[in-house]
Parts: C-alpha cells; structure tokens; sequence
C-alpha cells in the first residue's frame, strides 16, 4: 500500500542524505524520518522534525543543504500555513541552490494565497528574468497577469495574458482569454469583453471555458442591455447549454434564431431543438420539430439528419414498423448520404430485434455489400454470423465469421468472431475443430475471449477426463517476464534535477520537471514514464499513473518475442491500491478482494474523485441516491454526497454492495458484474426472459452494449488479477 516505505527506500534515502549532509551525523536520521513523514503525507510532524533539526544546525545552510529549507516550506504550503511558507521558501532561494526556481514558484504562490499580490509579482518577475528555461515558466507568467488583474491593474493583465495567446504552444491560450475578457470588464471595456468571451465559444462551444465565457457574456447583457447578440451568436450560445446538457435553457436560445428566413441557421437551430428534445426521452416533440425542418427548411442541410434522427425517435418509442418503414425510406430516398449506412445498420437492428431473421441478414448483408468501407461493416458480419448462430445454423455462421476475421482481422468484432467459431464448431459436436480454434484464441491472447476458450478447453478436458492440451492450458492471461533484465534499471536514467525532486519527495514538482523534460529531450521517455508512475502513486492520482504504465506497455524494448511484458510492469497496469481496506471490508462482507480490485479498476481506474456522466462518484462509482441508501443499510449517520469521495466510505459500500449482488445472483461473478453497472432490477429480468444455460452466450444475448463491455472486462481483470496476485491482500508493486 501506498505509504509504507519499502527497506530499497530506506537504501536510496541513505544514499540522498550523504549528498545532502557532507558528513553522517545523527542529523542524517533525522532528515531521513522526516522524508518519510512528508511521503506519508504527514505534513505537521515533518515539520516538526525539520524545525528542530534546522535549529540544531549551525548559522546559515550551505547551497547542498538547502533542500531541507525547500521541504520545510513545502511542508507548511501543505498545511497551508503560508506565512511559514513564505520564510522558509524564501530561506531556500540562493542562486546558487539548484532547485530555486522551483522554490521562487511556491513563494510566489504563497503570496499569492495570502493575497499579497505586489510580492507575488515580484517573485514571478524574478522567475521569469532569472530562469527562462524554468518548466514553470508558462505558469509563472499566467499567474503574473492574474496577481496583476487582482491589482487591478488590467492594462498590463491585458498585456501579460495578450503575449502567452500569441504563444500556442503555452497550453493556456483559452485560459488567458478568459481573463483577458474579465480585464476588459475591469476597464469598462464592454464591448470588447463581449467579443472576447464570443471568440472563445466560436472556438470551442463544448468545454468549461465556453461555458464560463457565456456567462460572462450573460452577466455583461443584464448589465448593459444595449449591447448586441446576433442570430448566430444566440446559435453558439444555444450549443454552450446543449453541450452541456442544459436542454430547456439550450432551447430558449435555439428559439431566437428560428426566423422565417430560409438561411441554413434556423434550420440548425431547429435541428438542436428537436436533438434536445431527444435527449430528454421526449420523443414525440422531437419528431414535430423534426418535421419542422422538412416543410420548412429543406435546404438548410440538416433534412437527412432530421429525417433519420425521426427514425431513431420511432426506435426509442418502441415502434419498429413505423421506424422500419421510414428507415427503408431513408435508404431509397437518400442513398448518396453520409447517414445512408447508419440507416441501413439500424432497419438490420430493428429486424433482428423484431426476430425478422433472414430480412435481418439481407440488411446487414446489403450494407457489407453497398458500404463496405462503412465502421459499420464489421458489426453488420458480426450481427450475421450471430443470427445464424441463435438460428442453429452454424455452419453458415462459422463462414461468417471467418470471412470477418478475413476482411477485418485487427477489428474488436474479429476476436470475438474468432471464439464463437469454435463455439459453432462445438454445437455440431466437431469438438478436434473446436478446440484447434479455442487453442489458437488462448495462445494469440485475445482479451477477455482467452480466459474463456481456456474454460472451454478445461471443461472439455474433465468431460475426456484427460488433459489434451497441457501447453495450453499452462498459458496464463497475463503473459509476463518475471526477471527482466531490462526492468531492474527502469527509472534510474534520471536528470539530476529530477532525482533531487524525487528524493526530497517533492514529487508534484518532480511531475513537472518530468513532463518538461520530455518535451524537450524524447530521447528517454522509457524512464520518464516510469519515474511519472512512481510520482504519481506518491500523489495517489492513481488513474494517471496508470495512463503512464500504459504507455510505457507500449515500448517494444519491453517486450521479449512472445509480447510478454515484465511482472512488475503488468502489476502497475493492475494495481492493488488501498489494501487494507478492500481487504478488511472484502473479509467483512466474505468476497474475492481479487473481485472487488477488478470492480474498481475497471469502473475509476482507482481515480477516488471521478465523477461519471451520470454523476455516479469515486473509486466504485455510487450513485448519490444509491449511496444515500447504503448508508442507511450500513448505519453510516449524516450522509452527504461529497462522502462518496471518501476511499473508506466508498469502498465500504461498494463491498456491501457487490456481497449483496453475489447473493443475489449465486456468486456468479458475470451475472454480478452486469448487475453492478445495468442494475439487479435488469439482470433478474434478463435471467428470467433468457437462455443462461450457456452464459457466453448469455452475455452476449444482453441487449446493452455498455453493460456486455463492463461484464467482460470485469471478468478479464478478475483473471489477470488472479494470475498477478497468488496471496490474499497483496501489496502493490513499487521501485524506488
């Protein structure tokens, strides 16, 4: 588990405090035990422990030593004790000290939180002159112009913000328009903020920058009246509320651009009208709007989306006929357009769905045929061979599928073509057939299918009670190198710039000192990205430090001939974080930690402050309501919805939960799975209305695409995680 400090740790802490403290005095234990405190996170005791060695230190440090300096004041920030911050920061600022440029940063910003912009100034100024080549730079100067704007001094707001725009690569291009539009307002500039806000949702009306740039602009028009919006103006306002789901308010915009010109804008805007309708499941008043734009604006360039957005209400009302019908329409009538093969994948659908079998292999057969290059083609052969397959036609659907896996062989439907297969092959009882194919699947190690061809080969192998295929058999989920000699020195190829960081567990800096280099020097990202991993499992942004591991799967250098990765390498991409307490409520509530590390994984990427679309929240991704009802099960008192973002309370309820599934559903993992992210309500019907006798097929009869996608990949980092971690309660792999 994060936090407890490995005996390498200890080694390398030696090893730092020798280039920190020129001979071994007892000073060296005690910055040591200090150093872990402050990865501990324990702030106030680190501190404690770094006053009272500094005061037991002769006069003033020298340059080498300056780093205790450095973590003291870092220490306070985190306490948010600024002005102790700001004295000691300001203590660690020697020229000649190597990290000061990152000790001039936090002093800036620790004035900055005290609000004492005229010194926050200064310090960013000095950054800026004195360290050009600071990876801090592009930040420094955005926060030059906001302790400028806080001043009030918005004319050189306005010129500070004005040059990091005319810099692109800065990444704070659309931040520093945002305030340079506020300057604005503070010279009483109306017009020009109103514009400046405008290029900013003309640029981008979906992300939370637009967002705020609308209200501003919403703001300036209560404010001043006379000031004017266009149609095409209220047009991108109205896409800022749509985007961000604010449909009635989206509407209200839409409306004001709806005129009885015969331009292309009212017909957009009516378009958006009938899509916000839509998206709030009302059907029938999207299919008026729609209907609006085809008497009314024909030619704006929105009649086929209008009309094939009508056949997806009629889908949605459950009204296939209707929805047959106007899709065959579509089809005749609109051939040449770019939604002509979505039309004809979704009248395929509707007839599967309306057990219209072979009029459903015809669609799907005419959009492989008439839309090849279609992203639908793959499905449409999928959908074939699966019809063929629940009509026990398994010869035509084993020649199906191999001519997906032909025509598309890299795609996500070939691998599962692949395995069905051999399942067609095992229901006409060719079982040599079959398990030639279920061997091939588990040695080329196609996701989630490979687990399962290797249940298959298990089962048939105890029907036989015989092992026909032990190399098989042998082959694990997770294809790992257990010693690799390449991975023992991972991480150590280091500037010393960021091994100082990592050391004085400075390891936010460390991530910006990092990243910087990378842009800079690609040459060793290998490094770059492991040393990223450990900083941020130190920061306990986990999620991040797995899209690190991620990449750094991706160097072929890693990888021995059979695309095996290293041991350690595949346990940073499947972590075990927060040990003990998955494993006290996993031994409380009797489940597989195993299970609910796959849960969490899969559902947060053990991102404890995630928030989903839907609004479910940290690492098992609760519902409010739903936690709000499991608190009252769990007799947890007061409950508030910001709790959910408590690793302890989280977990807790979402092992209470998962125990309760399992009950449920006879501990059958797949059916618990499905049940977590579609809800018990819809799984006990889908056991009721369908055939579990064989669950593969189960799973794939399930008439939710989200829900089928979490249940095997649930499944598939269950095995792998059963693979990685032989004993109970494992702790997480860690290199230092």
């Amino acid at each position: 588990m994060i936090g407890k400090a490995p005996s390498a740790l200890l080694l390398l802490l030696s090893i730092f405090v020798g280039s920190c403290i020129t001979s071994h005095t007892p000073a060296d234990s005690a910055f040591t035990d200090a150093l872990v405190l402050v990865e501990e996170r324990n702030y106030a005791q680190a501190a404690e422990r770094l006053e009272t060695l500094l005061k037991a230190l002769p006069g003033k440090l020298p340059p080498e030593q300056q780093g205790m300096r450095h973590v003291l004041a870092y220490c306070y920030e985190k306490q948010k004790k600024w002005a102790e911050a700001v004295e000691h920061y300001q203590q660690a600022v020697l020229p000649t000290y190597d990290l000061a440029d990152y000790a001039i940063y936090r002093l800036a910003t620790s004035y900055g939180q005290m609000e004492d912009y005229p010194n926050a100034v200064i310090w960013y100024q000095r950054l800026i002159d004195a360290y050009p080549q600071s990876f801090h730079l592009a930040k420094a100067k955005y926060r030059l112009a906001k302790a400028y704007q806080e001043q009030s001094d918005y004319a050189r707001a306005v010129e500070g913000f004005s040059a990091l725009i005319a810099d692109s690569k800065n990444g704070y291009v659309r931040q520093a328009m945002y305030e340079i539009a506020k300057a604005y307002e503070g010279l009483e500039n109306w017009k020009e903020a109103q514009l400046t806000y405008q290029r900013l949702i003309d640029a981008n009306a979906a992300d939370g920058i637009a967002k705020d740039a609308l209200e501003g602009i919403q703001k300036l028009i209560k404010a001043h009246p006379e000031l004017p919006i266009t149609r095409s103006q209220h047009m991108s306002h109205g896409m800022v509320l749509y985007n961000h789901g604010k449909w009635k308010q989206s509407r209200a915009a839409f409306r004001k651009v709806v005129t009885d010109d015969r331009d292309k804008l009212p017909g957009r805007a009516t378009y958006y009208i009938g899509r916000s309708y839509y998206r709030q499941r009302k059907y029938d008043s999207a299919i008026k709007t729609y209907s609006q734009i085809v008497s009314r604006y024909p030619a704006s360039g929105y009649l086929t989306r209008a009309l094939y957005q009508t056949t997806l209400c009629y889908r949605r009302q459950g009204k296939p006929e209707l929805a047959q019908k106007h899709l065959k329409a579509f089809i005749e009538n609109y051939n040449w357009s770019a939604l002509a093969d979505n039309a004809q994948y979704d009248l395929g659908w509707v007839q599967e769905n309306q057990k219209q079998s072979d009029k459903a292999i015809a669609s799907y057969r005419r959009l492989t045929r008439k839309y090849r290059h279609s992203d639908f083609a793959p499905q449409a052969y999928w959908r074939i061979g699966w019809i063929q397959f629940k009509n026990k036609r398994y010869a035509e659907s084993v020649q199906t599928f191999a001519l997906l896996m032909k025509l598309f062989p890299k795609d996500s439907f070939a691998m599962a073509a692949h395995f069905w297969m051999a399942k067609s092959y095992e229901r006409q009882n060719q079982w040599k057939a079959a398990e030639k194919i279920y061997s091939e699947i588990v040695e080329v190690n196609h996701w989630y299918y490979s687990s399962r061809a290797k249940e298959q080969l298990k089962r048939r192998a105890a029907q036989k009670q015989l092992d026909t295929t032990p190399g098989v058999l042998a082959q694990t989920r997770a294809r790992v190198i257990p010693d690799s000699p390449i991975w023992k020195d991972i991480g150590s190829q280091k500037t010393h710039r960021v091994d100082k960081l990592m050391r004085l567990k400075l390891f936010e800096d460390a991530v910006t000192e990092i990243k910087g280099t990378i842009r800079t020097d690609r040459s060793n990202r290998q490094d770059s990205y492991y040393n990223l991993v450990l900083c941020y499992q130190k920061l306990q942004k986990f999620q991040e430090a797995h899209r690190y591991a991620d990449k750094l799967s991706k160097f072929q250098s890693l990888r021995d001939e059979n695309q095996a990765i290293p041991l350690e390498l595949y346990q940073l991409l499947y972590p075990v974080y927060y040990t003990d307490i998955v494993g006290k409520h996993s031994r409380q509530y009797e489940i597989d930690p195993m299970f609910v590390a796959s849960m969490i994984r899969e559902e947060s990427r053990y991102n404890a402050e995630i928030v989903s679309w839907a609004g479910a929240l940290g690492l098992m991704q609760i519902m409010p309501a739903t936690g709000r009802e499991l608190a009252r099960q769990l007799k947890i008192r007061r409950f508030r919805r910001d709790m959910l973002f408590d690793p302890e309370i989280n977990i807790q309820m979402g092992v209470w939960y998962m125990k309760d599934l399992m009950d449920r559903f006879e501990n059958n993992h797949a059916l618990v799975a499905g049940a977590y992210n579609a809800g018990p309500g819809r799984m006990q019907r889908w056991v009721r209305e369908m055939d579990i006798s064989d669950l593969d097929e189960f799973i794939e009869d399930i008439p939710i695409a989200e829900t089928r996608r979490h249940i095997k990949k649930v499944l598939d980092s269950y095995y792998i995680y059963q693979e990685l971690y032989a004993k109970p309660d494992p702790a997480p792999t860690e290199k230092l």
